[in-house]
């Protein structure tokens, strides 16, 4: 599991402990990689691997960093402000095996503050939450709607995938930038999925709430 940690958030630390104490309750054990930019200061008391790297960079860069350091057969993203739920890793592992999948994802239960983002569970189906086609989505009280990722109805993979090592075989990099070599700021997710088709390797969606996705727009 990797994450981009980004010198410019003000509350990155106190999203790192949280993210971090999430990771660690899940069922599947999980090796942690934490990738810090433009010299930022690695909290001491920080129960991962890290990579301090002295200049800024985008998410993708830091991913691609992250990746050269991975020892595990399966890699996983997963945003600082975002939670898994607490079997979400081991249900995407059994899903690639059942599957021979080289790429999983799943649905995500849309959260619109950090307290509730935070108060994951186990998986559950993803038909116990709506699915609301409108983005951004708007809180509406009393109201709890998913991505839309795990049953295809938004069309993306998720915020977080899960996949094999093995399709670094055939893409060595995660793609960080353009043709023309300008660094790609968003949707690099969409890109590797498409390359993922492109190359026949087979990807295929949970139908469940694998986490909770934080809705911000207006930060």
């Amino acid at each position: 599991m990797f994450c981009a940690v980004w010198h410019k958030d003000p509350d990155r630390h106190a999203l790192l402990r949280a993210h971090r104490a999430n990771l660690a309750a899940q069922t599947r054990p999980v090796e942690v990689i934490y990738v810090f930019d433009n010299g930022d200061d690695v909290p001491a008391d920080l129960d991962a691997r890290t990579i301090r790297l002295g200049e800024p960079v985008t998410i993708y860069e830091a991913w691609n960093f992250a990746l050269a350091g991975v020892r595990t057969p399966f890699a996983m993203n997963l945003n600082l402000d975002d939670r898994l739920c607490s079997d979400a890793v081991a249900q995407m592992e059994r899903a690639a095996e059942r599957e021979q999948a080289m790429l999983v994802g799943g649905d995500w239960k849309i959260c619109f503050a950090k307290a509730e983002c935070d108060a994951t569970g186990p998986c559950r189906p993803a038909i116990d939450l709506p699915f609301d086609p409108a983005w951004p989505p708007a809180p509406m009280p009393g109201r709890s709607v998913r991505l839309g990722s795990g049953s295809g109805d938004r069309g993306t993979f998720g915020p977080a995938v899960l996949w094999r090592m093995d399709v670094h075989l055939r893409l060595p990099r995660y793609p960080y930038r353009t043709a023309a070599g300008e660094p790609i700021r968003s949707v690099a997710d969409t890109v590797f999925w498409s390359l993922v088709d492109q190359l026949q390797m087979k990807r295929t969606r949970l139908p469940l709430i694998v986490g909770h996705y934080l809705s911000h727009p207006a930060a």
